[in-house]
């Protein structure tokens, strides 16, 4: 009860601190222009997913992938879709415009029967007239690339070419000047580290490590995904989608919460992260606040001119700051002081980019609700309610870089 009262009372004191910055910020704060939305929260590093957003087809369908074109190797030609379509495209034109990017894939898709329909997402609301590049445009940082190709050799749902895809794009990073001696691959063969949950997880935090603006970071998965009920209430559907480790049967997967948590969150502003998922219920398994799908409506309207930008992502959930209350509690556990967890709690919120107001008052009210014991869903919906509260400023307050 002492430490609950302590955290309340430095989560107060830090309030009060911030409020005359924060007071600042929103007489300076530059209010959004007529036919933008507001942004809720900014997500600092520069993220861009391509994915499939037709969750039948993946790399499961090896029957006639050879027939895209010679990209795909290994047993029967065998590859993804999504792998190869967006090889195919990059081999034509090296660097096309995003919206080019995505309606040739589509073209490929469709010339060879697949009703996978390629996305675009990211943490931005980018032009679609961007220049596709895995690397960084400020230049000067490392370089960074981590393939997972998982083919369950021996198992039920055993595929044929996620091996074949890991080359392709490993060939195709490397030709973009990535040093091969950052590039870590995990697959199921004798020759790779096995692509188990204990080695992808530690494969993000890897390739995450030490980020910094400049810095251009690759994430290729080619396996299978799937979805389990979710777990905290955050799904605006009921279910997290997943990535399938070699040994899901005993690990069991890995969520898109983890996913955003581990490689999306905590990206600093100027940090470059390009990721391909080629597997079923690719299209949200990162979470990412915007997106473009380039199904007939899609392309409708960028051709109309009503559509320019990635567009807010209506399944993106805002609350998944409360999993930064979840790491407080765990401080909390171990006997930290209230100071030690609020001043944490800072690090972690800026880190994130989070509304510091709301996202603080999520973070402190999960711990308190844990402490009491309360049920799951009550922490969720407490969050929730606190989210849906009229905000003063839409633009939304940053995280002051120092609180004096």
């Amino acid at each position: 009860q002492h430490s609950a009262q302590s955290l309340i009372a430095s989560a107060s004191c830090l309030q009060c601190r911030v409020r005359k910055q924060d007071m600042v910020a929103e007489r300076e704060a530059k209010w959004t222009k007529d036919g933008q939305h507001p942004q809720q929260m900014e997500v600092p590093g520069d993220v861009i997913l391509i994915s499939g957003c037709s969750d039948e087809q993946t790399s499961a369908d090896v029957y006639n992938v050879e027939q895209i074109g010679h990209m795909a190797c290994g047993p029967g030609g065998a590859g993804g879709a999504c792998t190869t379509s967006l090889l195919l495209c990059l081999q034509k034109t090296p660097k096309p415009a995003m919206i080019d990017m995505l309606v040739e894939m589509r073209k490929v898709l469709k010339q060879k029967g697949y009703t996978q329909v390629p996305q675009l997402s990211g943490s931005h609301d980018i032009s679609l007239k961007t220049a596709f590049s895995v690397r960084n445009g400020g230049g000067g940082g490392k370089t960074r690339a981590l393939f997972v190709g998982i083919n369950y050799v021996g198992q039920k749902g055993e595929l044929r070419g996620c091996h074949n895809d890991v080359e392709t794009m490993k060939a195709y990073i490397a030709s973009q000047g990535y040093d091969e001696k950052n590039m870590r691959v995990l697959m199921d063969t004798k020759q790779h580290q096995q692509p188990t949950k204990d080695n992808i997880l530690a494969g993000f935090k890897w390739l995450v490590k030490d980020a910094k603006a400049g810095d251009s970071l690759f994430f290729h998965y080619s396996g299978h995904g799937s979805q389990l009920p979710d777990d905290n209430g955050d799904e605006a559907d009921g279910y997290d989608e997943t990535l399938v480790p070699v040994d899901y049967h005993r690990a069991g997967q890995i969520r898109d919460d983890t996913i955003f948590q581990e490689l999306v969150a905590v990206l600093p502003k100027g940090c470059k992260l390009t990721c391909v998922m080629d597997c079923c219920h690719s299209g949200t398994i990162m979470d990412l606040p915007y997106i473009f799908t380039a199904d007939n409506e899609g392309i409708s309207g960028y051709n109309s001119g009503k559509i320019n930008n990635l567009q807010q992502n209506p399944e993106f959930n805002w609350s998944k700051a409360a999993m930064v209350g979840l790491e407080l509690f765990k401080m909390y556990h171990q006997g930290a002081s209230g100071m030690q967890i609020a001043t944490r709690g800072v690090g972690l919120l800026n880190q994130a980019g989070f509304d510091w107001m709301k996202f603080l008052e999520i973070a402190v009210t999960v711990i308190l609700m844990l402490v009491a014991r309360r049920p799951f869903p009550d922490i969720m919906k407490a969050g929730q309610q606190i989210i849906a509260r009229p905000r003063a400023n839409p633009q939304g307050r940053k995280v002051p870089a120092k609180v004096n």
